[in-house]
């Protein structure tokens, strides 16, 4: 078996994390170094090394390792490590290219993943975001995704051109990312946006800029603001004023809902409907 100090190091430079095969140590040489506390069972044939504790990019490292060769992170997780998503993981995802037999403490996306689809940066494979986008589209609604596209472009890691795997949300999200949306924010937008159609409401535009603003929910003559608590800091509240008093001068009327009002749907779907909202919407 190599030296451990050698292991120590290959570990430094992939997040603490090594695989079996390049220790280059029998079975029998591992369950001693198991044995002795210097490597920590993850996988089968992975290990954390010196102790158990690891970064997140060591976890998502271990799990591709675990899922084999040509393996990479992918869909939420992929999300996760680009910085483009606000939606938590439902457990370390990874693509792979031919079928794998599951195992526990990771997911498998559905889709093989082909060649162009990943790529290695910081020692972890990791889907492209056009590919990110194709796995989060099967689960999130259109508008969720708009947002996650609006993010990767704000990153500059978007382009439009890479899209090659497509689903009828991820073709919706595109059409509103190049309207102009950023798609729903937050959680409480996903429920508002929930909530006018479940009542069958006209759809409104979703978080485009007009008259120097962001709005979250415009139909004509109406905005709808849907507020988190960090509304409730002076400047912010302050902003938001000057940016009602705006609208209103423009003919706008303008409505805002807080976590409390959506817990009381019925009260804000009268409000709504109390505002006569057209059966089509300009974009």
């Amino acid at each position: 078996m190599r030296t451990f100090r050698y292991i120590s190091r290959l570990a430094t430079a992939q997040h603490g994390v090594v695989r079996a095969a390049q220790t280059g140590a029998t079975s029998q040489t591992l369950r001693r170094a198991v044995v002795a506390g210097e490597l920590w069972p993850l996988y089968r044939g992975v290990y954390a090394v010196g102790h158990p504790g690891l970064s997140r990019e060591g976890e998502w490292l271990a799990a591709v390792y675990a899922a084999g060769d040509g393996a990479a992170l992918a869909g939420f997780s992929g999300g996760k490590y680009w910085k483009i998503s606000r939606f938590k993981e439902p457990a370390i995802q990874v693509a792979v290219p031919k079928r794998r037999r599951k195992q526990d403490g990771f997911e498998i996306v559905p889709g093989l993943l082909v060649p162009g689809e990943s790529l290695v940066r910081d020692a972890i494979p990791v889907c492209n975001v056009p590919r990110v986008l194709f796995d989060m589209s099967r689960e999130l609604n259109a508008e969720q995704v708009a947002n996650v596209i609006h993010e990767a472009a704000f990153r500059k890691l978007f382009d439009p051109r890479m899209v090659k795997r497509r689903t009828k949300t991820l073709d919706r999200a595109l059409e509103l990312h190049a309207a102009g949306s950023a798609g729903t924010r937050s959680g409480l937008e996903d429920r508002f946006l929930k909530l006018i159609r479940g009542a069958r409401l006209p759809e409104p535009v979703v978080n485009t800029r007009l008259l120097g603003f962001e709005l979250d929910f415009r139909w004509p003559g109406l905005n709808v603001e849907i507020d988190g608590d960090h509304h409730d800091r002076p400047r912010t509240a302050r902003d938001d004023r000057i940016q009602d008093a705006v609208l209103r001068e423009h003919g706008f009327v303008v409505l805002r809902f807080r976590e409390e009002d959506l817990a009381r749907p019925d009260e804000v779907l009268r409000e709504l409907a109390a505002q006569n909202l057209p059966s089509r919407i300009p974009r």
